[in-house]
């Protein structure tokens, strides 16, 4: 553990080929105030047992990896078949309080990285961080990540970069594991995911919690009209528990037209939501059900405000006999 030293600049000066620490399993970072980045690649391919990364209060760090390094641009160029795959071991990342903190993975980088093991991921009080993952390249290799934890990051504006240049097909099964997501406070982020993902996606997902991001518009959302697929019905198998708090902004679930299902859920929060449209329902065989539909009359957009008001804008339900109560059935097409 490296604590409250003042003058550390970086982690190691010098040829990194002579710091050795191949069996370091834990690293903790914390109230360094002059260090702004932690890895050179070179320094982080000697730390291949690293499990656990832990940051905490360095307010001067800008990056996790350097990007314009001599020795990157060098000897990566030079011999990039030959280098290993970047922190494989890796299971939890803990950034907390690193005010000038700018990105968390390149795209420079992604290509080295395998976070194939990373199982939590926990960010808070980072408020110059923009997005998350730099590019599905990477999202692609977290097979184990199962928790997403984002909070009082204020310029968050994209958990992953869009890339309007990818085939969808890219973006299907990610997250495989994936059980729990939290964004708290985030008040730039307007979509949280695209809803090509929620496909094949997100099939180990139990809980999902937003709250007080004022900007959200959408928890699912896609790039233009071209990406309106066919298949428009997308399941949650395992979604128990959906809180929505607080979201000025918030005005659909996903795009409209598109049909979400959960047979699982039991806890369902909307609070503190004014415009949303989206309206949920319950089956005969315990399914919740949401959608978002454009309303084709004035007649049609006023009962919807109406139903919107009483089924969707303030919802407390903490089990599923509170949810057959509260919610109206489901009428299929």
């Amino acid at each position: 553990m490296l604590e409250e030293l003042e003058e550390l600049e970086c982690l190691c000066k010098g040829p990194t080929h002579l710091l050795s620490l191949p069996n370091l399993k834990t690293l903790e970072v914390c109230d360094c105030n002059r260090l702004r980045h932690m890895f050179s690649p070179s320094l982080a391919r000697n730390l291949l047992q690293l499990e656990e990364l832990v940051i905490g209060r360095c307010g001067e760090l800008e990056q996790i990896f350097i990007e314009d390094e001599a020795e990157y641009n060098q000897t990566l160029s030079k011999d990039r078949l030959w280098w290993p795959l970047l922190f494989p071991n890796l299971s939890r990342i803990d950034i907390t309080s690193c005010h000038k903190l700018k990105s968390m993975f390149p795209v420079s980088i992604t290509h080295l990285l395998s976070l194939q093991n990373l199982t939590t991921l926990r960010l808070q009080s980072c408020p110059m961080l923009t997005h998350l993952f730099s590019s599905t390249t990477l999202v692609r290799n977290l097979l184990q990540l199962e928790s997403i934890d984002i909070e009082d990051c204020g310029e968050l504006e994209q958990i992953i970069v869009e890339d309007h240049t990818e085939n969808d097909h890219v973006q299907l099964g990610l997250f495989p594991n994936l059980s729990s997501i939290s964004v708290k406070r985030c008040g730039k982020i307007k979509t949280l995911f695209p809803v090509i993902i929620a496909r094949s996606g997100f099939q180990k997902l139990r809980t999902l919690i937003i709250e007080e991001s004022f900007q959200l518009e959408e928890l699912f959302g896609h790039k233009d009209e071209a990406d309106m697929t066919s298949d428009r019905e997308m399941v949650l198998p395992r979604l128990d528990r959906l809180t929505l708090k607080q979201l000025a902004s918030l005005v659909k679930f996903c795009p409209v037209g598109y049909h979400f299902i959960f047979p699982s859920l039991s806890w369902l929060v909307v609070k503190g939501c004014p415009k949303i449209t989206t309206r949920f329902s319950v089956d005969q065989n315990r399914s919740v059900h949401t959608k978002a539909q454009a309303p084709q009359t004035a007649k049609e957009d006023v009962d919807m405000e109406l139903s919107s008001l009483k089924t969707t804008r303030n919802i407390e339900c903490w089990d599923f006999d509170s949810l057959r109560k509260r919610l109206p059935p489901y009428i299929g097409k």
